[in-house]
């Protein structure tokens, strides 16, 4: 479609025919993401009551069609490429967010701290070199002031802030880790999002129970701190909660993606913009069934 077919296509929204009217309504949805600029440029153009409202939920009607598409492509893909799923969450925010300035951002952080790795260096002093570039170099923090603020939730805003919840922080820090061969999974912690740092001895693994292939935690939301098992069970029982075994294991990028859209419409529930919490709840729907 050219331009003069759909600023016509979006005129006949004024038809009287509320059958006619529903039927358009389904054909612009179509077109996606493409008709975006077009309704925004309509939005304020025709004296009819209601007309912005009309538009505007039109436009969130399209970019949830199309993150659920993407975020059902993405999980059945296999969730392999964590900041792409954090990218997919974004735009739920950012409709145009430019995916090149996320990842040159991470990628220019990881060459910063590969050029300061060895391999002569443990795993204590390893995590010592991201922290450094991490927490002092870059100055990411956990934002303890606003700690329920979506855009805590949303990685363009994060590394623009340089702040962030317990579960971004953890993304870019395993993204940028993994990036660099160095083995730290997430932790699905009840309430606090984590990191732990894995054995590296292939064969140590082999022999060891799967609860044990952990060499310690890192909290990135305290700048990098080590926490040892000891600790988290303090944590659980603070919480009045029995140390289960799936609460020390390390998680699937799906299960990381899924708390982050959890972790947004409590945000937004806190906001009282139940509208969003409605759009959010249908991708909680959707990917619902562990696939990682």
């Amino acid at each position: 479609m050219d331009q003069s077919e759909i600023i016509a296509l979006i005129s006949l929204l004024e038809d009287p025919d509320q059958e006619i009217r529903d039927q358009i309504r389904t054909r612009i949805c179509e077109e996606g993401r493409f008709i975006t600029p077009y309704l925004q440029e309509q939005k304020e153009l025709y004296d009819v009551v209601g007309w912005p409202i009309l538009i505007q939920n039109i436009i969130e009607e399209i970019k949830s069609k199309e993150l659920t598409r993407e975020l059902e492509v993405w999980f059945k893909g296999g969730c392999e490429d964590l900041v792409e799923g954090a990218i997919l969450v974004a735009r739920f925010d950012d409709e145009e967010l430019d995916e090149t300035e996320v990842r040159a951002f991470i990628s220019r952080l990881r060459q910063e701290i590969w050029l300061e790795l060895n391999e002569n260096l443990t795993a204590f002093e390893k995590v010592k070199v991201m922290n450094i570039f991490f927490f002092e170099e870059y100055g990411f923090k956990g934002n303890k002031e606003d700690y329920h603020l979506p855009d805590n939730s949303f990685i363009h805003k994060v590394i623009a802030n340089r702040s962030g919840n317990p579960l971004l922080l953890s993304i870019l820090y395993t993204s940028i880790a993994q990036s660099l061969d160095i083995p730290i999974r997430g932790i699905n912690l009840p309430n606090h999002f984590i990191v732990a740092y894995m054995i590296e001895d292939d064969w140590l693994m082999k022999v060891m129970e799967p609860e044990n292939d952990i060499m310690f935690y890192i909290n990135p939301f305290s700048k990098g701190a080590i926490l040892h098992k000891a600790e988290i069970d303090q944590f659980l029982s603070q919480l009045d909660l029995r140390p289960e075994p799936r609460f020390f294991e390390p998680c699937g990028n799906g299960d990381m993606i899924r708390r982050m859209i959890n972790n947004l419409m409590h945000a937004y529930q806190k906001r009282g913009e139940e509208e969003k919490v409605k759009m959010l709840s249908g991708f909680v729907q959707l990917i619902s069934a562990p696939r990682s």
